[in-house]
């Protein structure tokens, strides 16, 4: 794809301007203890993916004890809100107190690169964990700069899918839709006062940045180009985002859903029979159970497109969510750092952890059906593996998900006020985000 032709790393001024919103056969081959004069303590800054920092502990620390017992080294971990990590990041970059080893959210993988703070995995290291082909090839795209050596390895993986309440269905004789036709036929019949066809967080701009991107590619759009430079204004990204926006102005969400801040808070409304549709990732099972669904009650299915594409259009039904995991340049322990990462990227490992988050393992070794309910996993399985695409891997990357997605939250704003958003305004409201961009 075009838009994956990088720029030029950005100053680091520009990066820490940007507003950002994730082979060893068995774990026990930890590789390396470290290396002559590394201490036997590593630092690690984890990412917050169960319902609270503690319960993050409560599942990590576990597993660390099995590296220390394999290696010698012990794992200082510390688990931070999503909301915290970037900003802790960038002070250790510019400050250089820093931990040896820091997840991040795989759509910060170019930008944090970028810094020159962090180690790059050659082509001996990438082998020492079993080699790039050993692991998701969209959970690999998110790993740096395309053309250089890697700065992130995946751990974590997720994917978009379209949930749908079961019983719903069945009493409207509604089969899970294929097609966005389908999919809208389904939200007009099940919109009824009650319950709306579907719920979305219409007030976090990363989801409508998520869904401007998939919709987005539908139609062909590109949002940058071969040199890098946005390209939000087109013909094609403003039909992906009205195909979005028109779930708004046909009514099928409800317009008290544009306060929604977070995923949550919409599968939550899906859990109590508000909605009888909800985008959502693979973590949302957790969710869902935690408000009393059973996974007896819903199905997913991938997000549709429409049939047939439109010219230059793509089947692009998810970005290629998820966490990866970095070592700063400055660590006097790479090589026990390292034998961190390729214990976690383990077989044993990946199995572990993923089925206490709920999450996609990133390697091809473990099947996502041996997390959970393979009629659940595999349909996430199957859209990373086939129908997902890496956000663009872009310096600048966390800017455009600030201004196209806020863009079209202050869109659906203007909707829910009762006014009419077309592809004109559509079309100003892109080339005002990428004027900011500018």
């Amino acid at each position: 794809m075009n838009y994956r032709k990088l720029m030029a790393a950005a100053a680091m001024g520009a990066i820490l301007t940007s507003a950002l919103t994730a082979c060893a056969p068995n774990a026990q081959d930890g590789g390396s203890n470290g290396g002559e004069g590394e201490s036997k303590e590593i630092t690690w800054w984890a990412t917050n993916q169960s319902s609270s920092l503690d319960a993050d502990l409560a599942i990590l620390e576990p597993e660390l004890e099995k590296f220390e017992k394999a290696t010698g080294t012990h794992v200082n971990v510390e688990v931070i809100a999503w909301k915290d990590l970037y900003g802790r990041i960038t002070s250790a970059v510019t400050s250089g107190k820093s931990p040896d080893v820091v997840s991040i959210g795989n759509t910060w993988s170019s930008s944090l690169q970028s810094t020159g703070a962090f180690t790059e995995f050659d082509k001996a290291a990438l082998e020492d964990l079993g080699g790039e082909d050993r692991f998701l090839q969209s959970s690999f795209e998110t790993t740096g700069v395309e053309g250089e050596a890697p700065t992130a390895i995946p751990l974590l993986a997720q994917a978009y899918g379209l949930f749908y309440n079961k019983e719903l269905f069945t009493a409207a004789g509604l089969e899970p839709p294929t097609t966005w036709d389908e999919l809208t036929a389904a939200a007009d019949k099940l919109t009824d006062g009650d319950v709306w066809g579907l719920t979305f967080p219409g007030a976090s701009y990363t989801a409508n940045l998520h869904m401007s991107f998939i919709f987005g590619r539908q139609h062909g759009a590109e949002p940058f180009t071969s040199k890098g430079e946005p390209s939000f204004d087109t013909d094609e990204q403003v039909a992906g985002i009205q195909q979005f926006t028109e779930l708004w102005q046909d009514g099928y969400i409800n317009p008290s859903d544009v306060q929604f801040t977070s995923g949550t808070e919409a599968l939550q409304a899906f859990a109590a029979g508000k909605a009888a549709m909800a985008f959502g990732q693979t973590g949302a099972l957790g969710v869902l159970r935690n408000a009393g669904m059973s996974p007896d009650d819903f199905g997913v299915v991938p997000i549709p497109a429409p049939s047939p594409l439109p010219k230059g259009g793509e089947n692009v039904t998810s970005f290629a969510a998820g966490t990866n995991i970095s070592i700063f340049k400055d660590s006097q322990n790479q090589a026990s750092a390292k034998a961190l990462i390729k214990f976690l990227t383990s077989d044993e490992e990946q199995l572990a952890i993923n089925k206490a988050y709920g999450t996609m393992p990133v390697v091809n070794s473990v099947p996502a059906s041996e997390i959970g309910d393979p009629a659940y996993y595999e349909v996430f399985q199957n859209v990373l593996a086939e129908s997902a695409e890496a956000l663009p891997a872009v310096a600048n990357e966390g800017e455009y998900e600030t201004n196209v997605g806020n863009a079209v939250s202050d869109l659906l704003r203007q909707i829910v006020s009762g006014s009419e958003v077309g592809a004109d305004e559509i079309g100003a409201a892109l080339t005002a985000a990428e004027e900011k961009m500018s």
